[in-house]
């Protein structure tokens, strides 16, 4: 499973590449809506400014504060959607 992680503030930011437990990083000289444009959009699912998951990566979807929600990975981390992609999350995955 995969999930990248980067700051869109900061040019050529940093990404951590999580797969099966290993973590590399690599510099982008692109922003992540670029990088999200390239992954196949059946696979990978943005859950915030900073995060593009594998949905394989997903175990659990739990509501949250402000109609956000808490997606727990199958390595137990814990990432918070975005308001701009709550909607985006809720659609996809069939949440009321």
């Amino acid at each position: 499973m995969a999930k990248a992680m980067a700051d869109e503030s900061i040019p050529g930011a940093v990404v951590a590449i999580v797969q099966d437990g290993r973590i590399g990083t690599y510099t982008m000289r692109e922003p992540m809506h670029a990088v999200e444009a390239r992954l196949p959009s059946r696979q990978f699912a943005r859950l915030n400014r900073s995060v593009l998951v594998n949905v394989d990566a997903i175990c659990e979807i739990q509501p949250y504060f402000r109609g956000d929600f808490a997606v727990v990975l199958r390595d137990g981390s814990h990432v918070i959607t975005g308001r701009t992609y709550r909607e985006r999350i809720r659609r996809r995955f069939s949440l009321v």
